[in-house]
């Protein structure tokens, strides 16, 4: 599966385009070298390790998309700090992202169960895989607001868990 970025669109009259989970960093080409450098937009200052755990999965088919987002802006459909792919288990699965910086963190997830890499709608735009977010934060006729699902990492482990809605 590519690392490209994945558009989720949950239908405008039910949830507003609830989720855009995409690449991880910027990629910039230096002038006249040819080389590729990626700049993360956390400085790794005080790393902390963040524990996602994904609770009430109803089945292990497929993947759970996780990604983690640092700027109000872009939560939760513009340019995530980073995310990851974890093996989809019945019940909960969890997610670890070490190395990342004190700060408040908005989570988005979806239950990618056909494993195509895309999050399925019906016909009328609503939902028919899984997707949650941090704080179990609301959904109320579109996406929650960055606040709503913001979580604060200050030591060197954080933990949450959020459950996943069907």
């Amino acid at each position: 599966m590519s690392w490209g970025r994945i558009s989720l669109s949950l239908g405008a009259a039910a949830l507003g385009g609830l989720l855009s989970i995409g690449a991880a960093a910027d990629v910039d080409r230096m002038a006249g070298v040819g080389e590729v450098t990626v700049a993360s937009r956390a400085a790794t200052i005080s790393a902390a390790t963040v524990a996602v755990e994904i609770a009430g999965l109803r089945s292990a088919d497929g993947v759970v998309r996780v990604a983690i987002f640092d700027q109000p802006e872009d939560f939760p459909r513009g340019r995530e700090l980073t995310g990851q792919n974890v093996p989809a288990a019945e019940g909960s699965v969890t997610a670890v992202f070490p190395g990342l910086p004190p700060g408040r963190y908005a989570i988005a997830f979806y239950h990618d169960e056909d494993g195509n890499g895309e999050f399925d709608t019906n016909f009328i735009g609503l939902p028919m895989e899984g997707y949650g977010f941090s704080n179990d934060a609301p959904v109320v006729f579109g996406p929650p607001k960055f606040d709503d699902a913001a979580v604060e990492v200050s030591g060197r482990l954080a933990r949450t868990t959020a459950k996943v809605r069907y």
